[in-house]
């Protein structure tokens, strides 16, 4: 999976592999357009919390965590799509016993 981002020097990584980590509630479900980053992927499981719904989606064997609206419908195994806004992500040092997917 590839997310391009320009890394601030100032977030303390400087070279090398990096995790991408960003809040379920920043990513939002919709068409993927030239101006954003984005995936598509299969709803894995749905839960309802009442003023919220949160998703696990599998991205090629990889679960992601997305907290969508209460009016958003998205049933396990139906594909969908998201955007990532880039600005919402922190880019951390991958530790150099594990390597990134």
């Amino acid at each position: 999976m590839a997310l391009r981002r320009t890394v601030n020097p100032a977030e303390g990584v400087t070279d090398g592999a990096i995790i991408v980590a960003i809040r379920p509630e920043a990513i939002c479900f919709g068409p993927i357009d030239a101006g954003h980053a984005g995936l598509s992927g299969t709803g894995a499981e749905a839960t309802f919390l009442g003023n919220l719904t949160d998703y696990a989606i599998d991205i090629g064997g990889m679960l992601l965590r997305v907290q969508g609206s209460r009016w958003d419908r998205h049933a396990p195994g139906t594909d969908v799509t998201f955007v990532i806004p880039t600005s919402e992500c922190a880019a951390l040092a991958a530790p150099s016993d594990r390597t990134p997917t």
